[in-house]
């Protein structure tokens, strides 16, 4: 689950609310309201917003609203109307720690794969003089606790982690660690017959050299498919014995041992970062699939 916040810096409340009611999203569209009088008329939901920040005073930078959003990740085995019920849930229990005393209207949108729910919420109390500044620790503080909500509430939704500091860190100690144990790890056996030609030739052997090359493709490949075509291209293909992993040299039909390489646990780090680059990857999609404020605020042109 993704928790994303935009700062408005000029009231355009009834844009955003008019953006959360195109007609598009309106299928099954949940809505949530907290502080507020109209709850089913956007264009009385923005003048309410509207009248309630005539009371902030003018300053220069000042913020009117903000523009939230809460994002679940892709579940395809949980029914559409079970995730609308879920996310509903959780965007209550972010309200009620982020602006408990601030006006809020929010509307879900399924027009993607990922349910997410659009929040508009008032820089302001109700008739409050002040702008109320949440500090970026204290927005991660309660993201974390909207995580944690998640994972005991919904178990069916995984056990991911995205927020938890605690989690992250240790994976990237584990990272660390396995990068440091990868850098100091034995060079590969040679056989006597290797070791003398290296000897007489002063050059690396033809095993340490197809070890450099597999070395160089596993720490820089992105993702599975490009793994297996640069082996390819290198003249290796991939096998599997049990719990034996190693590669087939394709012209000379010479099998190496991924461990006797001393490249077993370079492969374990290659997929691990492949996953978590994918993982990126898919998020920075959901993010993009998302308007941005730009093109939210131009105007359409009409139909011919």
């Amino acid at each position: 689950m993704i928790i994303k916040s935009m700062a408005r810096k000029v009231p355009s409340f009834q844009q955003l609310i008019a953006y959360f009611h195109k007609e598009i999203y309106q299928r099954k569209a949940l809505t949530f309201s907290h502080n507020l009088w109209a709850t089913d008329n956007p264009a009385k939901i923005a003048a309410e917003f509207e009248q309630n920040a005539t009371w902030l005073p003018k300053r220069n930078n000042g913020n009117y609203m903000y523009h939230e959003c809460l994002v679940l990740g892709h579940y395809p085995d949980i029914s559409e109307a079970k995730q609308a019920r879920i996310l509903l849930d959780l965007v209550e229990q972010y309200i009620s720690l982020r602006a408990p005393d601030q006006m809020v209207y929010g509307r879900m949108h399924l027009d993607t794969d990922n349910l997410h729910f659009h929040l508009c919420i008032s820089a302001n109390t109700v008739r409050g003089r002040q702008r109320r500044w949440l500090s970026k620790a204290r927005f991660a503080e309660i993201q974390r606790h909207i995580e944690k909500y998640k994972l005991e509430k919904y178990p069916e939704l995984g056990t991911e982690k995205y927020y938890d500091m605690d989690a992250r860190r240790q994976k990237w100690e584990k990272s660390r660690q396995e990068r440091a144990n990868a850098k100091t790890a034995k060079p590969p056996k040679l056989s006597r017959q290797e070791f003398e030609l290296k000897k007489r030739s002063g050059q690396p052997s033809q095993k340490e050299q197809d070890r450099t090359a597999l070395l160089h493709v596993f720490d820089t490949a992105l993702s599975e498919l490009e793994l297996g075509h640069r082996l390819a291209q290198l003249g290796f293909s991939p096998y599997t014995r049990g719990q034996t992993e190693g590669v087939i040299k394709t012209a000379t039909g010479r099998k190496y041992r991924l461990k006797t390489l001393g490249l077993d646990q370079t492969l374990q780090q290659a997929r691990h970062r492949v996953q978590v680059y994918e993982e990126r990857q898919a998020e920075l999609a959901l993010l993009r699939a998302q308007p941005t404020e730009r093109e939210r605020d131009e105007p359409k042109e009409p139909e011919r």
